[in-house]
């Protein structure tokens, strides 16, 4: 297990409950969390070894929360394009940051299953499958891509492997989703495969993301897991390309 990481704020808390629909838990996290810190900081060895496994164990409920949320919430319903639908989108935009906030590995595998969320359209097609060209603007419009980022290491093999796992979707269940919506089939995994190459270029740079994706085409066991790397690297280097070029201008 890494290291616990200071990074949750007692406002961030009290959003985590207020998004879970939890008001009494919400209210009580305004004084939970300063204390908890305060004894972290106090410089006795014993009293803030004890407050940093307290903190551990509230980051842990906190990252299981916005976990469920995520788990629980309505993907058909942000195809909606009514009052309902955009609040649900919002709704999940706040729990997929809160989640990268956290830099818990634990949120690893939700948040691949939202690599195509958008902030702005929610699963809907086609606008989630067309990222802008800055970095930060992909971020912010596409929320897991920041999140996964934001925790590093542990998101790198999860991206890939969603993508193998896309592959191994039966294309015939796409009509049980909705029309027009990003879950499942190949437009799902042409927009997923772009999405996870940023992550993974986010976290190893991109020589780095190149090296890894070189060998695990090459070397994989698994030939979906091999076909995976070989795509996202295809779209690693095409970047890297289309920036050369962008640069020379």
């Amino acid at each position: 297990m890494r290291p616990v990481t200071l990074l949750i704020a007692a406002s961030s808390v009290w959003s985590v409950w207020l998004l879970a629909g939890d008001a009494i838990a919400a209210n009580a996290s305004k004084t939970e969390v300063s204390p908890i810190w305060e004894r972290v900081a106090s410089g006795d060895a014993v009293i803030a070894a004890a407050a940093t496994e307290e903190y551990r164990q509230l980051q842990e409920k906190v990252v299981g929360a916005l976990v469920r949320i995520l788990s629980d919430c309505d993907k058909k319903g942000t195809g909606r394009v009514d009052r309902e639908g955009h609040q649900e989108i919002n709704r999940i935009s706040r729990t997929i940051r809160l989640l990268g906030e956290t830099r818990s590995d634990a949120a690893v595998p939700i948040l691949t299953e939202f690599l195509v969320f958008n902030s702005r359209t929610g699963f809907n097609y086609p606008s989630s499958s067309h990222p802008p060209s800055r970095e930060d603007d992909v971020k912010e419009l596409f929320p897991a891509i920041g999140a996964l980022v934001e925790i590093g290491k542990p998101a790198v093999l999860p991206s890939i492997t969603a993508v193998a796992a896309a592959k191994r979707r039966d294309d015939s269940t796409k009509e049980d989703v909705g029309e027009g919506l990003l879950l499942l089939g190949p437009d799902y995994r042409n927009a997923l495969i772009p999405n996870a190459a940023i992550v993974i270029v986010g976290v190893e740079g991109t020589r780095g993301a190149q090296f890894l994706l070189k060998d695990l085409a090459s070397n994989a066991h698994d030939e979906e897991l091999r076909s995976a790397a070989k795509s996202l690297l295809d779209v690693v280097i095409a970047q890297e390309r289309a920036d050369s070029v962008t640069a020379e201008e």
